[in-house]
């Protein structure tokens, strides 16, 4: 491989690359993103009865009581997904909204946050996950049982999904830790993520310190194998101004719906 450089006999001052100017990678832990009563996000890569691969947004359901739950016998919708997450003693119930890219953007991210989002595997395969604009964390793996297909409402055919935890967590590979771009999300496992939208500095080692990145905009995020993100595991979100998004809780959001947290979006 050949580089021009300029004629022969220019002379060119090589600078080192000073590392010290990234921010840094010491680990976080899921308490440490917890503290700052993030938006959570679930997100269950699914591969539908007829193939098709699919990034799909799961939201919580909810009635006049509160959370719903699975009492661990009713069949289920083939549109819900029942999850027992580490520390949960029930199946919460969760809807799967219809998630091919081109239906309407559900997640509504807020400038200057740190979001936890959640991936869970559905299907026999591992993906490689990938957010753009930002670089987030790995917190937490957690172990699942295989996911098994409930009987729906007829009982003539497959309902929704269930899964739930083993109460393993997974450790985390060195190579794990650190800021990434993707991370792998094996089959019958659950991997957090935080995922700041702020800017840190060098000398910022927690996830409360840094900035808002001052950037908005509509991005993606999808599997990173071509084949899978070319057929429908994409998915995208909008960052807005924390004016915009505080306008909208403040006027009572005539057309979103809060997710877990006050600050944070999902579109029903």
């Amino acid at each position: 491989m050949c580089f021009d450089v300029g004629p022969p006999g220019t002379r060119h001052e090589l600078l080192s690359w000073d590392q010290e100017l990234l921010p840094s990678a010491a680990p976080w832990s899921l308490a440490d993103v917890r503290r700052l009563d993030p938006v959570e996000r679930l997100i269950a890569l699914v591969e539908g009865d007829d193939g098709m691969l699919q990034l799909v947004e799961c939201a919580p359901l909810r009635d006049d009581a509160g959370e719903r739950y699975w009492d661990g016998t009713s069949p289920v919708p083939a549109a819900q997904l029942a999850l027992r997450q580490p520390g949960d003693a029930r199946h919460r119930l969760y809807a799967l909204l219809p998630s091919m890219f081109s239906d309407a953007v559900r997640y509504l991210a807020r400038d200057g946050d740190v979001e936890l989002w959640k991936a869970i595997n559905l299907s026999p395969d591992t993906h490689p996950f990938h957010i753009h604009l930002v670089q987030f964390k790995l917190v937490a793996r957690d172990a699942y049982a295989p996911v098994r297909r409930l009987p729906d409402l007829t009982g003539a055919r497959a309902g929704g999904y269930e899964m739930h935890t083993t109460g393993d967590a997974v450790g985390l590979d060195p190579a794990e830790l650190g800021w990434k771009d993707t991370i792998r999300v094996d089959p019958a496992q659950m991997a957090t993520i935080a995922v700041p939208f702020r800017a840190y500095a060098p000398s910022d080692v927690g996830p409360e310190q840094g900035t808002r990145l001052y950037v908005t905009g509509r991005y993606m995020y999808h599997c990173h194998i071509l084949e899978h993100e070319d057929h429908e595991m994409m998915r995208p979100f909008v960052v807005m101004p924390p004016e915009v998004v505080d306008h909208m809780h403040h006027a009572g959001g005539a057309v979103p719906r809060a997710s877990a947290s006050a600050r944070g979006w999902y579109m029903p």
